[in-house]
């Protein structure tokens, strides 16, 4: 039988059985929900989806204005980019649903055993089937004709900002997570929002190198392409 435990003012813990791993173990509930929605509103549907519409129109702007084998080799490196963050956002959307789901389920508990109740609203993630995952693929590359349009450098400053986002993204995600990480003592699913958010901490720098190497690629080419032969 399940058993609830107000150890002081401030912490709650919540024995559902199973492994002491498994037991839902919060500092502050109503505080965890909160950073659940700002995690998911804030990250998932600000920075993260903001990112996504911008890579995705900078990398269908130079799919055509660059082209040729070295065009083709970084578009395909900016796509697997594009479709890693996607997956990413969405494991941080259903990251968020869980926290909140914690944060609810000893809301009940709390309130089942006539404790006054914390306030809790559960997150609502939305999952609309248009808004699932659906990666980016490299039809359409051109990776035999070599050519650059004059107009390819604006396509390119949407692709080079993401670099930075993606760094702002890394510094949001590690500020939340340490929060909720702090705040989450125990329960079902907190390793693996640990082991999701440093994961993608780890791969950061690589995505702003391809993506920096994939600019000055492009850079190089055009400046090449447009140089008057002397």
């Amino acid at each position: 039988m399940a058993m609830m435990n107000n150890l002081t003012n401030n912490f709650v813990a919540y024995d559902g059985g199973g492994s002491s791993s498994d037991r839902i173990q919060v500092n502050d509930p109503a505080e965890l929900n909160n950073d659940a929605k700002t995690l998911y509103v804030n990250l998932c549907q600000g920075k993260a989806d903001s990112m996504l519409a911008e890579l995705e129109k900078g990398i269908n702007g130079i799919k055509g204005k660059w082209t040729g084998p070295d065009a083709a080799k970084h578009i395909r490196k900016l796509i697997g980019i594009y479709n890693d963050l996607l997956v990413f956002r969405d494991k941080l959307a259903n990251i968020a649903g869980t926290i909140s789901q914690t944060a609810v389920g000893i809301e009940n508990t709390v309130v089942a055993n006539g404790g006054t109740s914390y306030g809790i609203s559960p997150l609502v993630i939305d999952t609309d089937p248009q808004k699932g995952v659906i990666y980016m693929s490299d039809t359409g590359i051109d990776d035999v004709h070599l050519n650059v349009e004059p107009d390819l450098e604006q396509p390119l400053q949407g692709i080079v900002s993401v670099a930075t986002d993606f760094n702002d993204l890394r510094s949001s995600v590690n500020s939340i997570f340490g929060k909720i990480m702090d705040n989450w003592v125990s329960g079902l699913g907190r390793n693996y929002a640990k082991e999701t958010c440093d994961e993608f901490s780890s791969k950061v720098d690589g995505y702003v190198e391809t993506i920096s190497g994939a600019a000055n690629a492009a850079k190089d080419a055009y400046a090449k392409w447009f140089t008057p032969v002397q």
